[in-house]
């Protein structure tokens, strides 16, 4: 309250002072610390983590391989021009077919890094807090924040596209 009527009124009384150090359990800790915990937790883990990437990396890759080796195959054609033999390859698909089956695999590939980013995600943090890492649980919680992730991994991809359109380009 103002001393004289209808005067201003004081400002409110300033905070208490901060008191240095931390908040909550975790200490602050250097960046070789830091790197050496994530290298001891990896090691502790390996096997599990690894073997969460192979289930899907694995299968993808051969699926990759085959695709490209077998149905997207150029065909070796020559053709004879007097003494002379000229080769080159010549893939007699339709653009509608390697268009769709492109996109099929698109859509698979989004599908699948993003089933297995949360997979991991949720392994690593298993780990970190000292936990088991469960194979099984990590890709249960995979497919039940698959769709989060992939919102996720989309507004980020628009985020990035919009920073090169604004901070890129003009700059070039």
């Amino acid at each position: 309250m103002s001393d004289v009527p209808g005067g201003p009124t004081p400002p409110p009384p300033p905070p208490p002072p901060m008191t240095g150090g931390p908040r909550g359990n975790i200490p602050p800790k250097r960046l070789g610390e830091i790197l050496s915990a994530a290298f001891d937790i990896y090691k502790a883990n390996a096997s599990q983590l690894i073997l969460i990437v192979a289930i899907v990396v694995v299968p993808l890759s051969l699926v990759g391989a085959l695709l490209s080796e077998v149905v997207f195959a150029p065909e070796r054609i020559e053709v004879m021009s007097g003494e002379v033999v000229v080769g080159f390859d010549y893939a007699g698909r339709s653009w509608g077919a390697i268009l769709l089956v492109g996109a099929i695999g698109a859509l698979i590939g989004i599908l699948i890094s993003a089933l297995l980013q949360a997979a991991t995600v949720r392994a690593a943090a298993l780990a970190s807090i000292g936990d088991l890492v469960d194979v099984e649980a990590s890709y249960r919680y995979g497919f039940r924040r698959l769709w989060s992730v992939i919102l996720v991994s989309l507004l980020v991809g628009l985020i990035v596209a919009a920073g090169f359109i604004l901070l890129i380009v003009p700059g070039i």
